[in-house]
C-alpha cells in the first residue's frame, strides 16, 4: 500500500496546477495545495484540468488490461472503491480520480493528516507554448 500512495502522491502533485487559462497557473495551484491541506476531493479534483484526468485514467486503463491484469486488478481497483474492472470503467474521469484520492485517504489513514501539514511555495511560472508550467516547492512535515 505504501507505493500505491507514492503513486498517487506523485499523480496529485504532478496533475495539479494544469491550468486552463494563462496567468492562473499559480493561484489554480496554490487553490489545489489549499485542498490539498483539508483532504478536499471535491476541491482538488475541480482544480485539475480534464487533459491531466484523462492521463491518469490511460495510466489505470493500461495496468487494468496490461498482461498482469490480474495482479493489476487486485491491487488497485480497491483504490477507487469499486470491485469490478467494470465498474471502474463506467466511472467518468473526475468521478475516477475523486474516487482514487478517497480510497488512498481511506487506505492509508494519517495520509490526510500528512498533506494538513504540507506546505507548497510556488517559485514561479513558465510559458511552454500553450501551457504554463508551474514550479514550486513542497514541503511535508515527515
Amino acid at each position: 500500500m505504501k507505493f500505491v500512495v507514492m503513486l498517487v502522491l506523485a499523480v496529485l502533485l504532478g496533475n495539479a496546477a494544469y491550468a486552463a487559462e494563462r496567468g492562473a497557473a499559480s493561484q489554480v495551484m496554490v487553490d489545489y495545495m489549499q485542498a490539498m491541506r483539508a483532504w478536499d476531493v471535491e476541491g482538488m479534483a475541480a482544480r485539475t484540468h480534464p487533459d491531466a484526468l484523462r492521463r491518469i485514467r490511460t495510466v489505470f486503463d493500461g495496468a487494468f488490461t496490461s498482461e498482469r491484469v490480474e495482479q493489476a486488478r487486485a491491487d488497485l481497483l480497491p483504490m477507487f472503491l469499486v470491485d469490478t474492472y467494470e465498474e471502474f470503467a463506467v466511472l467518468t474521469d473526475l468521478e475516477m480520480y475523486q474516487r482514487m484520492l478517497e480510497g488512498t485517504a481511506r487506505g492509508a489513514p494519517g495520509l490526510s493528516a500528512l498533506m494538513a501539514s504540507a506546505r507548497a511555495d510556488v517559485l514561479g511560472e513558465v510559458e511552454d507554448g500553450n501551457d504554463v508550467l508551474v514550479t514550486y516547492v513542497l514541503s511535508l512535515g515527515i
